[in-house]
């Protein structure tokens, strides 16, 4: 016998921390921060992140970026990294994450994408 799913509201009473990632790339950062805000004015504390990916009017190599091409981040793990408001690609060109964790001074998680999905039993 399988339990109901919690509801959204049964979620966040339960939770301390929650991680919100705008998955878009090229600033969808700043959306995911109405849903951080919210979550915050629940009681919960949150950790803002996005994509290391630029739209082609800011970033004229388009496309998520590997560890390789970029400065001045922390990094947590290969494809996952801490940005603060100086963080950027090699040619200098600031993810919207570097500008938000400027706004907000506090490092912003980067995602790079470019490791794919570890699916067991595919190579």
């Amino acid at each position: 016998m399988s339990l109901p799913p919690l509801s959204l509201e049964e979620v966040i009473r339960s939770s301390s921390r929650a991680l919100v990632i705008g998955v878009g790339g090229g600033g969808d950062v700043v959306g995911a921060l109405a849903t951080a805000r919210f979550l915050e004015f629940c009681g919960l504390q949150f950790f803002l992140g996005g994509l290391s990916w630029e739209r082609s009017v800011i970033d004229p190599l388009p496309g998520p970026r590997s560890l390789k091409e970029v400065r001045d981040v922390r990094a947590l793990h290969e494809y996952a990294w801490l940005a603060n408001g100086r963080s950027q690609t090699l040619n200098g060109i600031l993810f919207a994450e570097s500008r938000m964790a400027g706004i907000l001074d506090r490092e912003v998680l980067l995602v790079d994408i470019n490791g794919g999905v570890a699916v067991e039993g595919v190579p």
